[in-house]
């Protein structure tokens, strides 16, 4: 039964088991929130060209979701951006504010 609801599932939502079963997904995920060097966009380079989408195989918006967790960091999305506007790189607005 569980069987033939993930086969009907994945007719009409694409990479089903990829998006909400797959175990590593989830982990990869989990690891978008903490990882020190992440998927950047540059805005000024960006011309919202939708590219990345299409690239994208968890169907993830990278000028829009950069740090998306459905993201599993293929890097897919930076091969075929014209405009160069992805790359990796470290959070730059990362502050460490001081408490007095």
């Amino acid at each position: 039964m569980l069987l033939v609801l993930i086969i009907a599932g994945s007719m009409s939502i694409y990479r089903l088991f990829c998006r909400m079963l797959c175990p590593l997904g989830a982990i990869y995920g989990l690891l978008n929130r903490v990882c020190l060097y992440r998927l950047q966009v540059d805005k000024g380079r960006c011309t919202d060209c939708g590219k990345c989408a299409k690239a994208c195989p968890m169907d993830v918006h990278s000028a829009h979701q950069p740090h998306s967790p459905e993201c599993i960091m293929c890097g897919k999305c930076m091969a075929v951006c014209p405009q160069q506007a992805l790359y990796w790189g470290k959070e730059r607005d990362l502050s460490i504010a001081k408490v007095d």
